[in-house]
């Protein structure tokens, strides 16, 4: 094993004085919370006492008492309700942590304000799959913890089995460990879909036949047994960036490479203005995912509730519009929303010479329905669907949707898959009066 020095934040197992705030106990992530009324303290729950935390066992009402069993003396004590200073609660445990969600900005003058400011940093935005590495000392090797909560578990959905290449990564103290990442297929977002889409053996053997699957690395939330969230995002970078030049430093020395170390990257990053400038500029002009600009002393924020998004993370995505065609409605899914429109079906005239490779035609029920004669040598292409938009046009297609079959309508959107031209994170702008002849990647004006 690799001798590993790093830039570590010094955690204390102690709480200053019993005040609210957060701490770390062993490897769980605490947050400590004021004292319920004693009439609402249950058994078992855990609470601070005397600068250390203690478990519930019993309570006596009329002299206000309360016995507990303290985690460092391994003893029970009976205490006046009055010397508990915080309620104890558990916020997340290593390999449970909801990745934070950045915010979208789109505005020039705002995307110019973060190129200038040199406390804002650009990486690049990858074409892939969000998931965290988790190494546990328990098992002795990583895991990927996905952010998909399951519905019957309540916990991250895991994808242990599918990329075994990475159990082995070295890791200090072997200690716990959790790097953010985004996995990435050489043959792009498609073929990753289909590996981290199937069970465990047909994964492992699809990757041995297009290749395994990649991590990039632009964060680290525990390494050796640390918890790293509360320091800045500078300095969680010092760490990530030491620690993977060592392990890269090793792998190299040895008689032939480990089987991880092809597969992991560190994201690229920039400082300066004309750097940050010159990276949005290529990577749009590349058709890239976009930008995530992250503040330098930006924490991990807290993500205990899901969908919580950072003030120190923004994503700068590149989109686009077409004019396209409502073809027709789905009904929402889901037991509350069945009876609801969930989606809107979009369609567009494309010339043949221009068909993509898997996309697919509408059948001539739909045409006849758009009341819209091909136009000759165009023709009628499936776009997939978008969400419905906003609240004034779900009212309007609620009212009488069948009216709204032929509407021509702009769509912005990211990109578009290569071989279906379907779109992806399509969002409805407005209603446009008649086609005008634009077509796929096209920018349409109001």
């Amino acid at each position: 094993m690799i001798e590993v020095s790093y830039y570590w934040r010094k955690i204390t197992a102690g709480v200053d004085n019993g005040t609210t705030g957060n701490y770390h106990d062993g490897m769980i992530s605490l947050d400590i919370l004021p004292v319920p009324p004693l009439n609402k303290l249950k058994k078992g729950q855990r609470l601070v006492a005397n600068g250390a935390i203690g478990t519930l066992l019993e309570k006596d009402a009329r002299p206000q008492m309360l016995s507990l069993r303290f985690d460092d003396r391994d003893e029970t004590m009976w205490l006046p309700y009055a010397m508990v200073t915080g309620l104890v609660q558990v916020i997340d445990p290593f390999d449970q942590i909801h990745p934070m969600l950045a915010k979208t900005v789109k505005n020039q003058a705002a995307i110019q304000k973060l190129i200038d400011d040199p406390l804002w940093w650009f990486e690049e935005k990858f074409d892939g799959e969000r998931q965290t590495l988790v190494y546990d000392p328990l098992r002795g090797d990583f895991k990927a913890m996905t952010r998909v909560v399951g519905k019957g578990s309540g916990r991250l959905g895991e994808s242990q089995d599918i990329l075994g290449h990475f159990a082995d990564l070295p890791v200090p103290d072997g200690g716990h460990t959790v790097f953010d990442c985004e996995l990435t297929h050489p043959h792009g977002f498609a073929a990753l879909r289909s590996i981290m889409g199937s069970d465990p053996q047909l994964a492992l053997e699809k990757q041995q036949k297009i290749g395994p699957v990649e991590a990039k690395l632009f964060d680290v939330l525990w390494l050796g047994g640390r918890d790293l969230r509360g320091l800045g995002h500078v300095h969680r970078r010092i760490a990530l960036t030491t620690w993977y030049h060592e392990v890269e430093g090793w792998a190299k020395k040895q008689h032939s490479l480990p089987e991880y170390w092809p597969y992991i990257y560190l994201s690229r990053r920039a400082n300066t203005a004309p750097e940050k400038k010159a990276m949005l500029e290529g990577v749009l002009a590349a058709g890239g995912e976009g930008i995530m600009a992250k503040h330098a002393q930006g924490v991990y924020t807290n993500t205990t509730l899901p969908d919580q998004r950072s003030k120190h993370l923004v994503k700068i995505k590149p989109f686009t519009s077409d004019e396209f065609i409502i073809v027709g409605f789905e009904n929402g899914k889901g037991q509350y929303n069945q009876a609801k429109l969930g989606a809107v079906k979009l369609a567009q005239w494309v010339p043949n010479a221009d068909f993509p490779e898997e996309g697919e035609t509408c059948d001539g029920s739909t045409i006849a329905q758009v009341n819209a004669p091909a136009t000759l040598g165009f023709v009628l292409l499936d776009c997939g669907t978008s969400n419905i938009g906003t609240a004034a046009m779900e009212a309007a297609f609620r009212g009488d949707p069948q009216s709204f079959i032929g509407q021509v309508i702009e769509v912005k959107y990211q990109q578009r898959w290569p071989k279906t031209l379907a779109l992806r994170h399509p969002s409805l702008l407005r209603f446009r009066p008649a086609w005008s002849g634009r077509r796929k990647g096209g920018r349409v004006r109001s």
